[in-house]
């Protein structure tokens, strides 16, 4: 008999794989674009290919422009990704309207606010990351989107600028006022220290928004859904050799399947009586093949 929480969803673990390692892939870049702005730095025979750029210092700083417009373009995806996971089967988030909102094709932005506006109470503490985010995305926009006319709203930039204190302490003496003026430059990328500021704010406001889920989810809900996901999960067709492998065997081979499987959907056991029970008197466990079958159909 075992109690089973979500401390981390799959959707953020997954999210953390992709954005996990940015700051250090962008600095490699940047100390190798550094080495060639110097003249330390040249094509090695290993390339099968021409470089022979006719100025290497301008070339590293464009290079450099487009490192860091990339890295800040990635990391607005990987929060995309993020909203889309916990929104597909088997949903972690609960909610129909925020489901629909999140996988009809509406742009990264409209997710943003469609989740602050659900989980408004659980992310008060971090409106300052929520502003931070704000200007992340149009700030990527205007990168990436021909004629993009984003701009942070008037609420937003009043937001970053009382908050300067607070932003200079949690992020690295950054200088809100000295950042906005180079947001404001439209088509200027993130400096160093702006991008990977950001992208510290993306993972800070992941970190609490993936608590609020979760906080939200219907345990019991959640397991089945997930387990029939598994069952279903190569071609959306109930999978009759995974119903046997699974019910067909004594009860605590069954459950510990069972936990198997809620476990690569974020499950793990506590010590407390809080979250899902799996017992093997639970009908999860007794249902059997035939029942089973009938239930995830």
């Amino acid at each position: 008999m075992s109690n089973f929480i979500i401390n981390t969803s799959k959707s953020r673990k997954e999210f953390k794989q992709l954005i996990g390692q940015t700051n250090h892939f962008l600095i490699t870049i940047l100390v190798g674009l550094d080495g060639i702005k110097s003249g330390k730095v040249d094509l090695s025979s290993g390339f099968s290919t021409t470089w022979n750029p006719q100025d290497k210092q301008s070339s590293a700083v464009r290079s450099r422009h487009f490192a860091i417009k990339a890295t800040l373009a990635w990391c607005v995806d990987a929060l995309d990704g993020y909203f889309v996971m916990s929104c597909q089967m088997p949903e972690l988030v609960q909610d129909t309207i925020l489901i629909n909102t999140s996988l009809n094709g509406l742009s990264i932005f409209k997710k943003f606010k469609a989740f602050n506006r659900k989980y408004h109470a659980q992310l008060s503490n971090v409106s300052v990351e929520i502003a931070m985010i704000e200007l992340a995305i149009t700030w990527r926009n205007r990168l990436i989107h021909f004629k993009s006319d984003n701009t942070i709203s008037p609420h937003t930039r009043n937001l970053l600028m009382s908050s300067k204190h607070y932003i200079k302490s949690n992020y690295q003496d950054l200088d809100i006022e000295d950042l906005l003026i180079n947001y404001d430059g439209y088509k200027n990328p993130p400096r160093f220290k702006e991008v990977t500021a950001l992208i510290r704010a993306i993972h800070k406001y992941v970190e609490v928004l993936d608590k609020a889920v979760i906080a939200n989810i219907n345990y019991l809900n959640f397991a089945q859904a997930a387990i029939k996901h598994y069952l279903n999960e190569e071609d959306g067709i109930l999978k009759e050799k995974r119903i046997n492998d699974i019910w067909s065997r004594d009860v605590q081979t069954t459950e510990r399947k069972l936990t198997n499987i809620l476990g690569n959907y974020g499950f793990e056991k506590t010590s407390t009586n809080s979250g899902f029970l799996l017992s093997p008197t639970s009908s999860l466990i007794t249902m059997g093949v035939r029942g089973a079958r009938t239930y995830f159909n």
